[in-house]
């Protein structure tokens, strides 16, 4: 921090991380003068986090725009209160904003600029790349995220979002020229939602990247077209929660809505 002196530092915080980066930034803050911005889960669904002492804003939701709009008119000077998924706090004054419509084409965005972490050798050595092909999930297990977003969300844009197969081959091509991965991990809540354009997608990984990889899966959307694509296209692992071996728990409790014969 001291070697780059940045106008503004951001931290993506789980919850159970955020006191251990609050510390960070207080500390940091003591030194340095800089504009500090807090985003992911935790300020997503307990937004009072902007509350906390050396908080200046949280980023509420997708950030890819929100935070595009914040940096840029930081940087003119111009009036930050009013942008959408972003709340301010100015002279110990809050002031709260509205989520935009989520991103509805997710072509539009770039891909994720990995030089910036392939310059530490545990990055750049890295046997495995993790990709995510689309966001959303229609289930509604008690214990995930994914339906209380999806609340949040209410009639601002489709649940359910998927990348074109020509992009998602696009970024592929870009991580194995550059950096030599051994396989690629998909990590979509669950991968295989899109029948049809999962079985596209595998006939092209399979001609244009020949990589092993992983992808997470649900047991009542596994059928033998699924597993005979995913198989020929290389993936060598195959992840589903069954979460209880007990249907009370699994369905009445956790609401997974599937069956022992499924899961067999």
């Amino acid at each position: 921090v001291k070697e780059i002196m940045p106008d503004v530092i951001a931290y993506s915080i789980t919850t159970g991380k955020q006191k251990f980066y609050l510390k960070l930034n207080n500390d940091l803050k003591k030194h340095f003068k800089f504009f500090a911005l807090f985003g992911g889960p935790h300020c997503t669904f307990f937004p009072e986090f902007i509350s906390e002492k050396g908080v200046d804003a949280i980023c509420k939701g997708e950030g890819e725009l929100a935070v595009g709009e914040l940096l840029k008119k930081l940087g003119n000077k111009e009036d930050i209160t009013n942008i959408h998924n972003i709340d301010v706090k100015i002279d110990g004054h809050i002031h709260r904003n509205p989520l935009r419509n989520k991103v509805e084409d997710l072509d539009t965005l770039p891909f994720p600029d990995r030089e910036l972490t392939s310059r530490y050798a545990s990055y750049r050595k890295a046997h495995v790349r993790y990709i995510l092909t689309g966001r959303g999930c229609p289930y509604n297990c008690t214990y995930c995220f994914n339906h209380s977003y999806n609340k949040l969300y209410a009639g601002k844009g489709k649940m359910l979002r998927q990348r074109s197969v020509d992009n998602v081959i696009g970024e592929l091509k870009q991580i194995k020229k550059n950096n030599a991965p051994r396989r690629f991990q998909f990590v979509d809540d669950t991968f295989i939602l899109d029948k049809k354009w999962v079985i596209e997608f595998c006939k092209r990984y399979r001609k244009e990247i020949k990589l092993p990889f992983i992808c997470y899966a649900r047991v009542n959307l596994i059928n033998e077209d699924i597993i005979k694509a995913l198989s020929h296209a290389g993936c060598i692992t195959l992840l589903f929660a069954i979460e209880s071996g007990n249907e009370q728990i699994r369905n009445t409790v956790l609401k997974r809505n599937i069956s022992e014969d499924q899961i067999v």
